[in-house]
């Protein structure tokens, strides 16, 4: 479930998404709730592409996990994010985050390198529609064209930890360097 506001990037989508769905055989599933400017802008995109979005506005508990099994890909464009929930569920279902580079979600998303094929997720850095778009099908492509380094991915994904017990450990560390200063 996502929050539908400014913070969350639904600008950028809104300004990226109708040439992206144009071309290419990608859908989109959202639900949340949130500000009716963007859920009216939404519902437009959703009648110009409606074999491609499908909205779910409001909350109902059992849709969400449904949702994240069911994707190859989570979408988190936010603006900025403290901490980002999303992103960490997504990781454990499989489902690989297309995230920008800010807060919780630079934490917890490392933007895959083909070079190194290191990485769990696909990331863009300036809050910009154009790099969102570019990003979508960087995975898209990986997804249509690599399926070896795309399953790499998904397990790389689900072996994620962002447990409690690890951001303890860091905070201990970090608590030793300092004391040792």
């Amino acid at each position: 479930v996502t929050r539908i506001v400014e913070q969350k990037g639904f600008d950028l989508v809104l300004h990226s998404f109708d040439k992206l769905l144009e071309n290419n055989n990608i859908q989109f599933v959202l639900l949340g709730a949130g500000d009716e400017k963007y859920i009216d802008e939404l519902r437009k995109l959703e009648e110009r592409h409606p074999n491609k979005i499908k909205l779910n506005i409001g909350y109902d508990a059992a849709v969400p996990n449904h949702i994240y099994a069911g994707s190859d890909v989570f979408l988190m464009p936010s603006r900025f994010e403290p901490c980002g929930l999303g992103q960490m569920i997504a990781l454990r279902y499989g489902t690989l985050p297309v995230v920008r580079d800010t807060g919780g979600l630079a934490d917890t998303v490392f933007k895959f390198d083909s070079l190194t094929k290191k990485g769990n997720g696909f990331k863009f850095f300036n809050y910009d529609s154009n790099e969102l778009k570019k990003t979508l099908l960087e995975a898209y492509d990986i997804y249509n064209g690599d399926k070896e380094i795309w399953n790499l991915l998904v397990k790389r994904a689900m072996k994620s930890d962002n447990s409690l017990k690890r951001s303890a450990m860091r905070y201990t560390e970090l608590y030793r360097v300092i004391t040792e200063s």
